[in-house]
């Protein structure tokens, strides 16, 4: 195994560890902001798009598509990608009624607005996908 496949593996696995509890306030506190969020999947995998505050690698305000996610807790106000948390403001369907609908009917196999139900489908599937991928990789 490489260098990067563990490092990536190792990051897989603690993304992972970090999302079976709600983040620590600090955690939550120093993560970026979606506003105008989403869920869709991209590819079939579960994201979120918005715009993004306190990020990294964004400007803020920027359009962001994030990694897939393998936590996501609305109602609490928070998500963990495979890369890190993020804070959840304002849903897309409050914020922009409008863009949601065009969102919608412009939906493709590719990348649709996620109804709920197949967007929490879709996370559990994605952190199970990700435990068998680290499971795979420890056997190997």
């Amino acid at each position: 195994m490489s260098a990067l496949s563990r490092e990536t593996l190792s990051r897989l696995a603690t993304s992972i560890a970090e999302s079976a509890t709600p983040p620590a306030p600090s955690a939550l506190e120093a993560a970026p902001l979606l506003v105008a969020w989403a869920p869709v999947l991209a590819m079939h995998r579960p994201c979120l798009m918005g715009r993004v505050f306190g990020h990294p690698d964004q400007e803020d305000g920027a359009d962001l598509q994030t990694t897939p996610i393998i936590a996501f807790h609305a109602e609490a106000g928070y998500a963990r990608s495979v890369s890190r948390w993020y804070r959840l403001g304002t849903p897309i369907h409050e914020a922009d009624p409008d863009l949601a609908a065009h969102m919608k009917a412009k939906a493709s196999p590719y990348l649709m607005l996620a109804e709920p139900e197949v967007y929490a489908a879709a996370v559990r599937e994605e952190r199970l996908r990700a435990e068998g991928l680290i499971k795979a990789r420890l056997d190997a």
